[in-house]
């Protein structure tokens, strides 16, 4: 989608067309079941996952915003309703089972940071506030609940001081994602926590990777280091936010050496590595845009700016009637509003 790459265009069409007209889509209640056992997309296992949905909560918008076509838009739409009705409460929950229907009721940092993320970029798309409001009723409970100032997020409620690299970035991206359309600090401030947090916490001196920290007494696949490959790809991502945001260089070199560190290792994930991929591209174009002025002038020319595709884009909106010390810090002028974008080429031969 980044390439304008007909073949991979048709690709990801002919994936997405399948699965929302196969028996993997839930015909009655909308939503996709967790996966098919025929490669036709029919005799699908019947649970739910907040994760896969929530997954392609944040594709079919993206693929309508490239296509224009309505169809996928719709698609996005039927899975919002889906989680909204089955699997939220407060927060996003785990899963509908597949046999009792019953819900599991855990609130998963890491699933909740994937869906609120989804939600965030279905409202770009719509303009709708109520596609907002789950991502930050979800969001402020998790801070509520289990947020640790200094120390991260926990995974879940039930498991007393466990902590999942998993959780750590894909929440800190959501509330980014947040500050990046509502503009709040207390956003901003909660992600640069979470990830100075785990910069110290979970990287791994042998090779520089990050790896969930688990305790030397687990026995036996909990104790090896196994990287992932997209926790890493999405940390490396919020690094190069952050640096476009803060101002902070020392984030951007920590991207560029992890982005180095997994490039020198990825191939064992094969068609996986396609999220480093495109941690890379992002890193390569770096586009920053900041969006800026009083409450009703950003309100008329936010929507035209979420809503353009542009997977690499940072986005900042700031009202300069509450934060005007951050239009001096960009070197902007205050006394007006408007749209400025920033465009780093990050090449080296």
């Amino acid at each position: 989608m980044r390439t304008n790459d007909d073949a991979s265009r048709e690709a990801l069409k002919l994936t997405l067309d399948a699965m929302s007209k196969g028996e993997i889509w839930d015909r009655e209640r909308n939503g996709f079941y967790r996966y098919a056992t025929q490669r036709d997309w029919s005799a699908p296992h019947f649970e739910k996952m907040l994760e896969d949905n929530g997954r392609l909560l944040s594709t079919y918008p993206d693929f309508y915003l490239l296509t224009g076509d309505a169809r996928y838009l719709n698609t996005a739409y039927g899975i919002r309703d889906s989680l909204l009705r089955d699997l939220f409460d407060q927060a996003f929950l785990g899963s509908v089972d597949a046999d009792s229907k019953e819900v599991d009721k855990r609130i998963f940092t890491y699933w909740n940071g994937i869906a609120s993320s989804a939600f965030v970029k279905l409202f770009e798309v719509s303009g709708e506030r109520k596609d907002l409001d789950p991502a930050i009723k979800a969001t402020d409970t998790i801070l509520d609940t289990l947020y640790r100032k200094g120390e991260g997020v926990l995974h879940t409620e039930d498991r007393a001081g466990i902590k999942l690299l998993s959780d750590q970035v894909w929440f800190a991206g959501s509330l980014l994602d947040l500050y990046r359309v509502m503009g709040e600090s207390r956003y901003l401030e909660s992600a640069n926590d979470i990830i100075e947090s785990t910069l110290r916490e979970f990287r791994w001196a042998e090779n520089g990777l990050f790896f969930d920290s688990i305790a030397e007494e687990d026995l036996g696949f909990l104790s090896e280091k196994i990287w992932k490959i997209d926790d890493n790809s999405r940390l490396s991502r919020i690094l190069i936010n952050l640096s476009l945001i803060t101002g902070e260089e020392d984030y951007l070199n920590e991207a560029e050496e992890l982005l180095k560190r997994m490039s020198a290792e990825y191939e064992q994930y094969g068609i996986f590595s396609a999220p480093l991929g495109s941690a890379i591209d992002k890193y390569l174009r770096l586009v920053h845009i900041v969006i800026f002025g009083e409450k009703e002038e950003l309100e008329r020319i936010s929507q035209d700016v979420l809503g353009v595709f542009e997977p690499n884009k940072t986005l900042e909106i700031i009202d300069t009637s509450l934060n005007p010390t951050r239009i001096t810090d960009l070197g902007l002028s205050d006394k007006s509003g408007g749209v400025c974008m920033q465009t780093w080429l990050m090449y080296d031969p």
